[in-house]
Formats: structure tokens, sequence, C-alpha cells
């Protein structure tokens, strides 16, 4: 049986499917993109702990 996922983990990979979503779409470029997932990653992880 495998372990629990982390809390915020599907926070976090909700967060890139979006980002990605945008990224193919020419929505926005990959330096916002990363800096947004920064930004927000980190927001998820404060609140998880």
């Amino acid at each position: 049986m495998d372990p629990p996922d982390p809390v915020g983990s599907s926070e976090g990979t909700g967060l890139l499917r979006e980002l990605y979503d945008l990224l193919m779409f020419s929505q926005i470029t990959p330096e916002k993109a990363a800096e947004q997932f920064r930004l927000r990653a980190e927001d998820i992880l404060s609140h998880t702990k």
C-alpha cells in the first residue's frame, strides 16, 4: 500500500496543470509561468504546515 500524498499536493498539481495550459496556448511566457509557480506554490506550502 502506498503512503498518502503529501498535504497540498493536489493543489500543487492543479497549479502545474493551470500554468502548463496557459503556456501551451501562449497566454504566458515560461519566465512568468515559473514566477507564478514559485509564488503560488510557496503560498500553498505555507498553508499546509
